[in-house]
């Protein structure tokens, strides 16, 4: 037993991820780590480690998965491309479970399916599309990360539709407006949007 001085105090089982466990926290254990998780208390590496090994456990039977969902609203305020990393690995993996469940629980109005696309579309308004001057490594990593991610979680908002179908029109005549490292993705938000078969042919 730990004696913690308040409520906002938190414990960080193996930091820096020196030992080859996986860590199950009580909930209450990882409620106080919320706080820790959003604010950047956490290093890179902890912070991604908390999460993956919720998953790994809710994988095993040995934790549920909604609290693996309620641990990923900690990170709405994520930036970092490592980070980033495990949400989206996370994120996918999730998205085979809940969907081989389907139903509301998947496709809802309250469903994973909704929950996982506004994070994704938060993390995207802040990135953009586009590579910014400032940029280094870790910003094109973490860019291409969530833009990798909006054709499973995001092909029904039509805005990014909308940007991804001028950047798929415009790259037949311009190839530098569509980047290599998200084409992939907006050719399938471009066909998953499209009745016309041509696009395939295309």
């Amino acid at each position: 037993s730990i004696p913690l001085a308040s409520a906002n105090d938190w414990l960080k089982i193996n930091a820096g991820q020196q030992a080859l466990i996986r860590v199950a926290y009580t909930p209450a254990m990882t409620k106080r780590l919320h706080g820790a998780i959003r604010e950047c208390s956490l290093s890179t590496v902890d912070r991604a480690a908390v999460l993956l090994d919720a998953y790994a456990l809710a994988k095993a039977g040995a934790a549920p998965v909604e609290a693996v969902v309620e641990l990923l609203k900690a990170y709405d305020n994520e930036a970092n491309s490592v980070v980033w990393d495990a949400i989206a690995g996370v994120l996918n993996g999730l998205n085979t479970i809940m969907e081989g469940i389907g139903g509301n629980v998947y496709n809802g109005e309250c469903s994973f399916k909704t929950f996982a696309s506004k994070i994704v579309k938060s993390a995207f308004d802040k990135v953009g599309w586009e590579e910014k001057a400032t940029d280094g490594h870790p910003e094109k990593l973490l860019r291409s990360t969530i833009i990798g991610l909006l054709d499973v979680f995001c092909a029904d908002d039509q805005q990014i539709v909308k940007e991804a179908k001028a950047k798929f029109d415009a790259h037949w005549t311009d190839p530098s407006a569509l980047s290599a490292d998200y084409k992939g993705t907006v050719y399938k938000l471009v066909l998953k949007n499209t009745e016309d078969a041509s696009a395939y042919e295309s």
